[in-house]
This record gives structure tokens, sequence and C-alpha cells, in this order.
């Protein structure tokens, strides 16, 4: 490439030289990655104060949004094995959060509901609900769109 390629630039972290498109597909791989992991420490924070797992929150957020579901239905959506999603709706179960419904003729099939306890907590809750913050990161002064994390603000916690 002697000289041709381009160098990936803009603090993406990397020194890879290449065709133009191989740069940009690199760079927004590494942008991805990096806002993909800011979400995720926000998430975690939230999800411990609500004594729940991310996979939890995903059946929740399923049954709020979607409403009841059949389970089969609910494993499919969420790209979940049946012995997964049994264990996880069991749990969500004990803490009284959902509820299971089965059919009468057909007792292989079991719908999950959310309680009302539930539904009024993760209408709260949801991560749709939670606001930016207008302050802006460390990382990014006065860039918008910068790779830096965005900031939230105090929004209601968890009462799951």
């Amino acid at each position: 490439m002697g000289g041709r390629g381009i160098h990936a630039g803009g603090g993406v972290g990397t020194h890879y030289v290449g065709r133009a498109a191989e740069v940009r597909a690199l760079d927004t791989y590494i942008k991805l990655t990096r806002a993909t992991s800011s979400v995720g420490v926000r998430l975690s924070r939230r999800l411990a104060a609500a004594e729940l797992t991310p996979t939890q929150l995903g059946v929740l957020e399923a049954l709020l949004h979607l409403g009841a579901l059949g389970q089969r239905v609910l494993g499919d959506k969420l790209l979940m094995s049946g012995g997964n999603i049994t264990t996880v709706v069991d749990n969500l179960e004990r803490r009284r959060l959902v509820r299971r419904e089965r059919r009468g003729d057909d007792r292989r099939h079991v719908t999950v509901h959310l309680t009302p306890r539930a539904a009024a907590s993760s209408r709260e809750s949801s991560p749709a609900t939670w606001r930016p913050s207008s302050r802006r990161s460390p990382r990014s002064p006065g860039r918008a769109g910068a790779a830096g994390p965005a900031r939230e603000e105090a929004g209601p916690q968890p009462t799951w």
C-alpha cells in the first residue's frame, strides 16, 4: 500500500492503514463498541439497583410494550432457549413481577403477563424514559456527537 493507504484517525485508537472503506468500517465498529460499553455501564447500575438481570429486563420490557405473550413466543422474540426463558420467567414470577396463565384446553400453552405492580413500575423506570443530561461529558467538551459518553440525570429508580 506504499503511502496510498488512509490512516484511521479522529481518535479512534488505532493506527490501521488501509482503503477508505476499511478505515470507515473500523472507525464505525470502534465507535459502536465504545457506545455499547457506555450504555452497558449505565444499564448495569440501574439493573443492580432494581435487582434485575439484563435478561429479566428484556422480558419485562417486551411484555410492557407488546402485552401478554406466549412463553415460547417471548423466548423467540428475545432469542432465548426454552429452558432459559422458563428459568427467567420462574424468577420473575417468584418476585411477583409476572404471572403465568395456562390455557384450559392445552396446558402446554403458557401465556406470560406483567403483574399490575410490575407494569406501573416498569413504565416509570423503563430505559425509554431515562433522560440524557444537558451536561457535557469530560471527554467531549463542546463537541456535539463526540464519542464521549452522555451523562444521565437521576431518573426514577425502579421499584420492582
